[in-house]
């Protein structure tokens, strides 16, 4: 993978998950730096495994003004499901 390609579909699921797992939780504009370019469908994917994400509202301050948005982290009672996902790395 060069540095400009996009993250592969079966890459991305797992990378996100590691993210989750490692306690960390994401909006929309921090997975993009992460290379998701559509974070909504990852979670989706992602809950299609088994595994609960957690959503909740947030306002953020983008650059032309305020931006609602939502902010996901994994359900903690999905930990061992996101282990069993990820081989047991996370």
């Amino acid at each position: 993978m060069g540095v400009s390609d996009p993250l592969r579909p079966e890459l991305k699921w797992k990378m996100l998950l590691a993210e989750f797992a490692a306690g960390r939780s994401l909006n929309r504009f921090e997975a993009e730096r992460l290379g998701d370019h559509c974070l909504h469908t990852t979670v989706a994917n992602l809950e299609g495994r088994g595994v609960r994400i957690e959503r909740k509202q947030e306002v953020i301050e983008g650059r032309f003004g305020k931006i609602h948005c939502k902010r996901y982290r994994l359900d903690p009672e999905s930990i061992v499901r996101a282990r069993e996902l990820l081989g047991g790395a996370a």
